[in-house]
């Protein structure tokens, strides 16, 4: 029965009323997640479009894994070079390695016909110096699980045959960007799991991870780190949801899933299991869950995993003899970064930076303030976190959610650190390895940062500052303003006094003599003429760009991008001079100081032999 208003009308029933409130509801919700998702993805298809070709994050050896499946072959680690459609690119840009064009030698062989494995003959430091100068011809990301791959290879077919590599390049990388998009409402999501009716929490969390430089930077490009975060996000949210209370069967085997998908996207997401683990053991733990019943749920789970994944392990060990082609990755990019050597420290430090600002850290401009921003307000954050750890901040949150999203965080936090040591790759440790938890991270750092300063004003300050600092930092980037500043390459100024000097060295034909030099104080530049000449008939390859070591102490390198720009390779019979600006201002050097030039790793003979050129002086 119906009952009657006071003016006749009929009312709707409480049943009614309620429907119409829940629809209200869900109306809502869905609106804040879709423009949590466009608040991601608007940004990120700018950044697309923003960043040039070739971004320096690997981009050119991930399209040319989507390259070469597109021709219906399966790249292997250390065997399969570039196709001719990503060299043509990297002869249009500039662009063949790690840094930016211009600031580095372009490689004498860019045919793609003339690549090939490393001479047989090498072993050891030599054939470690062979690959730092020729790993960049090598489809190197093909040691990576396919499911990226997988999907974007029809786009890349796509774009291709509409317009070419270039126009490939921009469809994977919009498809990229749009996928990113993805993580506003997992942010969102997993924001109100912590802190239900937190609305601020909620905003500032879609807010911080919108905003992310970082994450629009590396995020929209060519790249399987933007799928791996979405599904690493995603598998962390639904672990978060699954620790209230028993797992069922069904929300056991579709984790399972949702994992193993996580794991064919990106291998170095693996850290997220200590996350899913303590969302298995919480409900037992903490909630009197039957310990038998998460045993059997969990093992589902797990074997579930096992089975997503299962079919390209099986690929690998008819391919590679193994499992997961960590050797042939190890052997090829381990030598390639085997000239750095880098301490915890030093890779921490990176991650922590590169998290924000993107990798290389050094492509975005301002990222010295943002940096150093977030490494003052991260420390607030990290004492507020504390306290909801500890049970003691004012903020209520869901306690299960907030200990399986830090376990999360921490996990893959761990397992990032350790990837470069303990899987032979070298290197530090780059930040887009934590993306898989960065809508919880994202979480967490709101959460924490509010819990400290208990003030929804101060809150919000600081996520506008943020924004100030992301939309100012990649404004400028889009206006052509990046980190990377140095002087043109025209020598040393023409008022500055030249004086002459005599330095020589020679191996197996190759001849690098000094004959004069300049030390301007006003410029606050040291400059040396530097004469090359392979009188071989034999080609040799060295390095123009000198370690330079002053008896009093100081150290510096020759500063490539602001010298001539002498080639990685000298033919038989050539003969090149220029002015070599070295990295280091005068003041540091008084008249009179012994400097030692070291031209490391002259490779002659196909890299047979390999010494280095060393040249002392006397600083006028």
């Amino acid at each position: 029965m119906i009952p009657e208003t006071p003016g006749g009308v009929l009312a709707p029933s409480r049943p009614r009323l309620l429907a119409l409130d829940l629809s209200r509801v869900r109306l809502s919700r869905a609106l804040q997640l879709a423009v949590a998702y466009l608040a991601v993805a608007v940004p990120a298809v700018a950044m697309a479009f923003v960043q040039p070709v070739w971004q320096l994050t690997d981009e050119a050896q991930h399209t040319d894994v989507l390259a070469q499946y597109a021709h219906g072959v399966y790249p292997i680690e250390g065997v399969t070079t570039l196709r001719p459609e990503t060299v043509a690119i990297m002869v249009t840009t500039g662009n063949y390695r790690w840094s930016p064009p211009e600031t580095v030698p372009r490689p004498a062989v860019v045919d793609p016909a003339q690549f090939g494995p490393p001479p047989p003959y090498l072993s050891g430091d030599t054939f470690k110096l062979w690959v730092r100068r020729h790993i960049w011809w090598f489809s190197y990301e093909a040691m990576q699980p396919p499911l990226f791959y997988a999907l974007a290879t029809p786009l890349w077919a796509a774009g291709y045959g509409a317009g070419g590599p270039f126009v490939a390049v921009y469809v994977v990388r919009v498809f990229n960007a749009l996928l990113l998009g993805l993580l506003g409402p997992l942010a969102l999501a997993t924001a109100w799991l912590l802190a239900p009716g937190r609305r601020l929490l909620a905003v500032g969390s879609v807010a911080m991870t919108a905003f992310l430089p970082g994450l629009m930077l590396n995020g929209s490009q060519v790249t399987n780190d933007t799928l791996g975060a979405v599904l690493g996000s995603a598998c962390v949210l639904v672990a978060a949801r699954m620790s209230r209370g028993a797992w069922s069967w069904r929300g056991s085997l579709g984790l399972g899933v949702l994992f193993g998908l996580t794991l064919l996207a990106k291998l170095t997401d693996a850290g997220l299991a200590v996350g899913l683990a303590m969302a298995w053991a919480w409900p037992a733990l903490k909630l009197r869950v039957p310990w038998r019943h998460q045993l059997l749920v969990g093992a589902a789970s797990a074997g579930i995993a096992l089975a997503v994944t299962l079919p390209w392990l099986v690929l690998n060990l008819s391919t590679y003899g193994h499992p997961v082609p960590s050797e042939e990755a190890a052997r090829l990019i381990g030598a390639g970064t085997s000239g750095s050597h880098f301490s915890f420290a030093q890779s921490l430090n990176y991650a922590f930076q590169t998290f924000w600002t993107g990798e290389h850290k050094d492509t975005l401009p301002y990222t010295g303030v943002v940096v150093c921003a977030m490494l003052g307000i991260g420390l607030v954050a990290a004492v507020g976190l504390s306290r909801l750890l500890r049970g003691t901040a004012w903020l209520r949150v869901e306690r299960g959610a907030l200990i399986v999203l830090f376990a999360a965080l921490a996990g893959q936090s761990a397992w990032a650190l350790a990837v470069p040591s303990t899987s032979g790759l070298g290197g530090m440790t780059p930040g887009r390895y934590l993306y898989p938890v960065v809508a919880a991270a994202m979480v967490l750092f709101v959460a924490g940062f509010w819990s400290r300063v208990r003030s929804a004003g101060w809150l919000t300050a600081m996520v506008v500052v943020f924004i100030g600092m992301s939309v100012t930092n990649q404004v400028a980037y889009a206006f052509g303003k990046t980190a990377i500043g140095h002087a043109q390459r025209n020598g040393p100024p023409t008022y500055a006094v030249v004086r002459d000097v005599s330095g020589e060295d020679t191996y197996r034909g190759v001849t690098v003599s000094v004959d004069r030099i300049v030390t301007d104080r006003r410029a606050g530049g040291i400059w040396i003429h530097v004469h090359v000449r392979n009188e071989s008939l034999l080609s040799a390859d060295w390095s123009s760009n000198p370690q330079v070591k002053f008896s009093n102490g100081v150290r510096a390198y020759g500063d490539y991008p602001s010298s001539a720009p002498f080639p990685e390779t000298l033919p038989g019979g050539s003969d090149y001079w220029g002015w070599v600006r070295l990295g280091v201002s005068p003041k540091r050097v008084p008249a009179g100081t012994t400097m030692t030039l070291i031209f490391h790793d002259v490779a002659a003979n196909h890299y047979r032999d390999v010494r280095d050129l060393t040249i002392r002086l006397n600083t006028p």
